[in-house]
């Protein structure tokens, strides 16, 4: 079992290592980050202000604050807090916001969750989901609304069905050419859920993970012991949490990468597999490194400083907003160490 766990490692440290070539030329990042010339590959963007208007040979994949797009693309993903697209032509287009600015576009299916919703361009079937849309361009197909609030503007065409909630507040300008109307009766779940119930998952929850651990103490020491063998200091913290939070980010990327070719296909499951492992076992990781080293003078028995220093990590995450960066830290220094791990086995 040891053996095949090392192979399995080997594996997918060998798909990060011969990918990042393949997405590298087509990945950007940046504060205020820029995109003009052609991108031969799929595009991955990143950052603060992004100003795309490139032409993409396959998927575009933009995240950011501000993002301003006028691409051309097979595909579109794109996600931020305000989203201007002007010139934008793609086949399908998944967007999600605050604020959604759509004009001048050509998009054959639009996938959009925000806020509010502004389109003024052509699309032919449309999907959205806000609190206000407004909708000043053509829809050539079926448009699809779940809003409490919706526009439908002097200049907007619908030849397909306006499907929209029987309780939204709508106007339709009296220019607005529309084939049909429709209405759904969207209903509302209510679902009460009380301290003891709150309490009864956590404990559930914290035994599920406590049990895991143990077992994977039990299975894979020496995991661990290498783990006692790391420094612990600030630096050495900063270090496996940062060497986590861009293994966190990078691989997907390489599954997303791999997943369009057939021979990589197997290797990106194996890879998304111990992924989501190594993400589910990092808070096992991060209380043993820190309770191994912070109680290593008075208790010498493993398991027990598995028990309590999993323990604290959970009361801790319990504390509101403390707990969210707790649980941040946990998740990146806990897959940083698995990383450092790997990279110590394997030389």
């Amino acid at each position: 079992m040891k053996k095949n766990f090392k192979i399995i490692l080997m594996v997918f440290l060998m798909g990060i290592i011969l990918h990042v070539p393949v997405f590298a030329s087509g990945f950007h990042a940046g504060d205020d980050l820029t995109v003009k010339k052609k991108i031969h590959s799929t595009l991955f963007a990143a950052g603060n202000n992004v100003d795309v208007s490139s032409e993409v040979e396959g998927l575009s994949f933009v995240a950011g604050n501000n993002l301003k797009l006028s691409s051309k693309q097979d595909h579109l993903f794109a996600a931020g807090n305000n989203l201007h697209l002007d010139g934008v032509s793609s086949k399908d287009a998944f967007l999600a916001g605050s604020k959604i600015e759509i004009e001048n576009s050509e998009i054959r299916d639009l996938y959009a969750a925000a806020e509010e919703i502004i389109i003024d361009s052509s699309i032919r079937n449309a999907y959205l989901g806000a609190r206000k849309v407004t909708i000043n361009g053509e829809i050539n197909g079926d448009c699809n609304i779940s809003a409490e609030e919706i526009r439908i503007g002097k200049k907007a065409k619908i030849t397909g069905v306006l499907r929209y909630p029987d309780k939204s507040d709508i106007h339709i300008s009296e220019s607005a050419e529309i084939t049909e109307k429709s209405t759904y009766h969207a209903k509302e779940i209510n679902i009460e859920f009380g301290l003891k119930e709150f309490i009864i998952g956590k404990v559930i929850s914290f035994l599920m993970i406590l049990i895991t651990g143990l077992v994977f103490l039990a299975i894979f020491g020496k995991v661990f012991y290498k783990m006692e063998s790391f420094d612990f200091d600030l630096s050495s913290i900063l270090k496996h949490f940062f060497i986590g939070l861009i293994a966190l980010i990078l691989i997907p990327i390489c599954f997303v990468v791999m997943i369009f070719s057939i021979v990589g296909i197997p290797l990106s499951l194996v890879m998304l597999a111990i992924y989501i492992i190594a993400i589910y076992l990092s808070s096992i990781a991060t209380a043993y490194y820190f309770g191994s080293h912070l109680l290593k003078d008075t208790i010498q028995n493993s398991y027990v400083v598995l028990i309590l220093s999993l323990l604290v990590l959970f009361l801790l995450e319990l504390i509101p907003i403390v707990g969210g960066f707790v649980s941040l830290l946990s998740l990146c220094c806990g897959f940083g160490l698995y990383m450092s791990v790997v990279k110590k086995t394997m030389k």
